[in-house]
């Protein structure tokens, strides 16, 4: 009995420190595979991926690490997604997943800043070169009954939505929700929301955007974009009040405030 007890002892140690061996390295390979895979690229390519990593802020290694990541299960679930957002998916640790998930905010809110800053030049420009001058004339729709039925129906690629709505207006919140849900899933067709009362501050909408959690990914896609009216509905037509909903096609607009998700 004593002779079966030695042999099991000797048998689990022996299991023990082969076990910890193949763990050790299994560990090393991982500390130096990437630096291997940086060290066997030439000039033209490590400048490149320099480049690439540099554009996000990240380091070559992780930008790597996410390549790697992408070639996986994940790369299935999420093309073209960003490199931030994957590594601090897949990182390792609580304080990892923090650094990457700062990373990100700030990304997006730099990006978010510029969007508005870009629409906010766009309106300039657009209220300097043509003034108050009305996109559509509703008298001339009416002669063109044709056209004005061949609008009627649901959005269609190439559309816009636009949604003149109040930065407090707290019924409009769950209409402005469907909205962004239904371009999200319709390729081809984007929301463009106004703001009555913004007064042409940014930090207004700003705010705004981050109490609603808005997808920054979707601004950053110009799936929705985020505007001061600044009198938009009024030139699109002066019979219509806030909270409204209107799809561009072309030249003509048509009333979207009653549709149905």
């Amino acid at each position: 009995m004593r002779r079966v007890s030695f042999l099991l002892v000797g048998v689990c140690s022996t299991l023990f420190l082969v076990n910890s061996a193949i763990a050790q390295e299994f560990k090393q390979t991982g500390i130096t595979e990437t630096q291997q895979e940086t060290s066997g690229l030439t000039e033209s390519q490590k400048k490149a991926l320099e480049e690439k990593a540099g554009r996000f802020g990240l380091k070559i290694e992780e930008f790597q690490k996410y390549e790697s990541i992408m070639k996986g299960p994940r790369g299935f679930r999420s093309t073209n997604a960003n490199p931030i957002a994957v590594l601090g998916a897949e990182a390792q640790t609580a304080e990892e997943r923090k650094r990457y998930a700062e990373m990100a905010a700030r990304s997006e809110f730099r990006m978010l800043e510029q969007d508005l800053a870009f629409q906010r030049e766009y309106s300039a420009a657009h209220k300097r070169l043509f003034g108050n001058m009305k996109a559509i004339n509703p008298k001339a729709l009416d002669g063109d009954l044709k056209s004005i039925r061949a609008l009627q129906g649901e959005p269609r690629s190439g559309d816009r939505i636009l949604y003149f709505t109040y930065l407090d207006c707290e019924a409009c919140i769950p209409y402005v929700q469907k909205l962004t849900n239904y371009v999200s899933d319709k390729r081809g067709i984007a929301l463009d929301i106004y703001f009555i009362d913004s007064g042409g501050e940014d930090a207004k909408i700003q705010n705004w955007a981050r109490e609603q959690q808005l997808s920054p990914a979707l601004v950053r896609q110009r799936k929705v974009t985020l505007n001061h009216d600044q009198g938009k509905l009024n030139r699109i037509d002066g019979t219509k009040i806030a909270p409204s909903a209107l799809v561009r096609r072309g030249s003509f607009f048509y009333d979207f405030s009653k549709a149905v998700f």
